[in-house]
C-alpha cells in the first residue's frame, strides 16, 4: 500500500507541475486535504512553512482549520509561527477553535499559542468555540486561562451568546465554571435578561443566583422585573422580588412592571404585583395610569382588578383623557358601563 501511496503521490504533483500548479499550490492543496507526506515532501523541497495564501493565510491555520493534528505537529517543527493572524485577524488557535477541533486547540496551547489573541470581530479562540457549540475545546481553552469575559465588536460575551443561541449545556457549563453572569452587552442586557426573554427556566435558577439583579436596566430601561413583567412570569416576578427588586421601577417610557404586565393582559402577574404593593396611579410619560392602559386592551377584567385594587378612575393623561375616555373612543361599551358607575 506504501508504494501504491507514493506512486500515486507522484502522479499527482506530476500532474499538478504539469498544470502549472505552483509549490505554494501544492503545498496548500496538501495541506487541505490532510496528505502528510505531500506536506512533507514541499517542507523537504524548502518551501516556506509560513508562506501565506491570497487570505494572508498558512499552511498551519488551514491545518488548524481542518484538524489535521499530524500536520500541525510537522508544520510546528518545522518552525511554523503560531502567532501569524491572517486578514480576518484569526490565529491557527482561533481556526483550530472555529473547526471545534480540541486535540488540535490543546496541541497549539500546548506549544504556547496566545490564547486571547481577537480577531477582526472582537473573538478570541474561547468564544469561537462557545458560538460554535464547540463544548470540549470551549472548556479546555477556559481550564487553560483563556479570557472567558472577552466581549466582541457587538458588546457580547460567550455566555450571552450561549444563551442566544439555545446552547443551553454550554451555558449552564460556563455559569459553573466561574464566568461573570452581570456583563451586559451593547443592548444593557445580561445572559439572564435573554434567558427570561427566550424562557430558559434552567439556566434562569443558575444565573439568577449570581446575578446582581439591582444593576440590570436595558437600552428601554427595562430591569429584570420589567422583563419578566412583559412576559408574565410569575415565578421569576416572586423570585425578584424576594431579591429586593424595586417594584416601582420605571423604564424610559416611564412604565412600571404593574403596566408592562397590564398592557400584554397578563392577568396574574398583575394580581402578584398588586399583592406587592405596587403603586396603581403612576403616570407613564404620556401620561397614562395602569388604568388607562387596562382600558386600551378592552379586557373588563385587568379594569376591575385595578378598580378593586384602588386604582384611581379620573386621571387625566397628556391627552386629557381619562380611562373612560379611552373605552369609549375604542367603542367599548362594557368597561364604559363598568367605569361610569365610579363617575356618579
Amino acid at each position: 500500500m506504501r508504494v501504491i501511496y507514493l506512486i500515486i503521490l507522484m502522479i499527482y504533483f506530476s500532474l499538478a507541475h504539469a498544470m502549472g500548479e505552483s509549490n505554494e499550490d501544492l503545498m496548500f492543496s496538501a495541506v487541505i486535504t490532510g496528505h502528510l507526506k505531500a506536506v512533507k515532501q514541499q517542507l523537504t523541497s524548502g518551501i516556506d512553512v509560513n508562506i501565506t495564501d491570497e487570505a494572508q493565510r498558512t499552511p498551519l491555520m488551514h491545518a488548524a482549520q481542518q484538524g489535521h493534528i499530524l500536520i500541525c505537529k510537522e508544520l510546528i517543527d518545522r518552525g511554523a509561527d503560531l502567532e501569524r493572524q491572517d486578514h480576518h485577524g484569526k490565529t491557527a488557535l482561533i481556526w483550530s477553535a472555529w473547526g471545534g477541533y480540541a486535540d488540535v486547540v490543546q496541541l497549539l496551547a500546548d506549544k504556547g499559542a496566545s490564547l486571547n489573541v481577537q480577531d477582526n470581530q472582537g473573538y478570541n479562540a474561547f468564544f469561537w468555540a462557545v458560538k460554535r457549540d464547540y463544548e470540549k475545546a470551549a472548556i479546555y481553552l477556559l481550564n487553560q486561562g483563556s479570557n472567558a469575559n472577552v466581549k466582541n465588536n457587538l458588546g457580547s460575551t460567550p455566555l450571552i451568546e450561549s444563551v442566544q443561541r439555545n446552547y443551553l449545556t454550554l451555558a449552564q457549563s460556563l455559569i459553573t465554571s466561574g464566568v461573570d453572569p452581570n456583563l451586559p452587552d451593547k443592548y444593557g442586557r445580561t445572559a439572564l435578561s435573554y434567558a427570561i426573554k427566550l424562557g430558559y427556566k434552567n439556566v434562569e435558577t443558575q444565573l439568577l443566583a449570581q446575578s446582581r439583579i439591582a444593576k440590570v436596566s436595558d437600552i428601554e430601561g427595562h430591569s429584570l422585573l420589567h422583563t419578566a413583567a412583559l412576559h408574565g412570569r410569575v415565578d421569576l416576578i416572586n423570585a425578584l422580588l424576594i431579591k429586593q427588586a424595586n417594584i416601582n421601577a420605571r423604564t424610559h417610557s416611564g412604565n412600571t412592571a404593574l403596566m408592562l404586565a397590564t398592557a400584554k393582559k397578563h392577568k396574574a402577574a398583575m394580581r402578584l404585583l398588586m399583592s406587592k404593593k405596587s403603586k396603581l396611579n403612576i403616570k407613564n410619560n404620556l401620561g397614562n395610569t395602569a388604568l388607562h392602559l387596562a382600558a386600551n386592551t378592552g379586557d373588563e377584567q385587568l379594569v376591575f382588578a385595578l378598580i378593586d385594587a384602588g386604582a384611581k378612575h379620573n386621571v387625566r393623561n397628556s391627552l386629557n383623557e381619562k380611562p373612560i375616555d379611552i373605552a369609549r373612543n375604542k367603542r367599548l361599551p362594557r368597561i364604559v358601563k363598568l367605569l361610569q358607575k365610579l363617575e356618579r
